[in-house]
């Protein structure tokens, strides 16, 4: 399946239904997102979905790297691998499209697993929601997972209250929730404020700082 000029995605015949649903989740969201990190020059983008991801038994979704000489499609790509059994892989599809988006702006270590705490309430924090920024269909959210969860708290309630009296560093993962709170409370949903939010902080305040309090 070509999605775009810059994005295709592989898949075994028999899964090709689930293609589908990735080209319908770029479709309706794809661009919105390019349009918030302000992409305007694309690399290529490969999206396998496969059976399991080897290189992190935690993770059932992710993207990469690819650089000329290791890759067959070109002489670098990013690659997103997708578990296909995923419930709700259109959201986890733009989650990780948000990541390869934010690679090509340059607002992403180019690897992952070395960025700091500072770098990762952003890196991570900002494509958290990714679906949610594009309006995507009720049915495409995981709302136990955000709402409820097994405790009878969702992720949303258990940000808030883990987030209390401590510093934007401190809290880690829980900060990436402040970014759906800027975005529905601070800017009202404007995806253009938001935008020009995540690259000013991309430009000013990513790398050289550390003091996130």
């Amino acid at each position: 399946h070509v999605i775009a000029n810059h994005i295709s995605v592989y898949a075994p015949d028999s899964y090709a239904h689930i293609a589908d649903r990735i080209v319908a989740a770029y479709q309706h969201g794809g661009q919105i997102l390019e349009n918030i990190w302000q992409v305007d020059s694309f690399e290529g983008v490969i999206v396998f979905l496969v059976a399991d991801i080897k290189e992190d038994s935690n993770a059932r979704a992710h993207t990469t790297e690819v650089f000329h000489g290791s890759s067959i499609f070109a002489d670098s790509s990013l690659v997103i691998n997708i578990e296909f059994d995923l419930d709700y892989i259109e959201s986890t599809f733009l989650h990780e499209y948000a990541h390869a988006l934010q690679r090509m702006a340059g607002g992403a270590p180019s690897i992952f697993s070395n960025y700091d705490n500072t770098q990762r309430w952003y890196t991570e924090g900002s494509v958290q929601h990714a679906g949610l920024l594009t309006g995507i269909p009720d049915d495409w959210i995981d709302k136990e997972h955000l709402y409820q969860g097994s405790d009878g708290k969702g992720r949303f309630t258990q940000a808030y209250e883990g987030a209390d009296g401590k510093s934007l560093i401190e809290r880690q993962e829980l900060a990436s929730y402040f970014w759906y709170y800027y975005f529905k409370k601070v800017h009202s949903g404007s995806r253009e404020q938001y935008s020009n939010a995540i690259i000013s902080y991309r430009e000013n305040g990513l790398f050289p700082h550390k003091d996130m309090s």
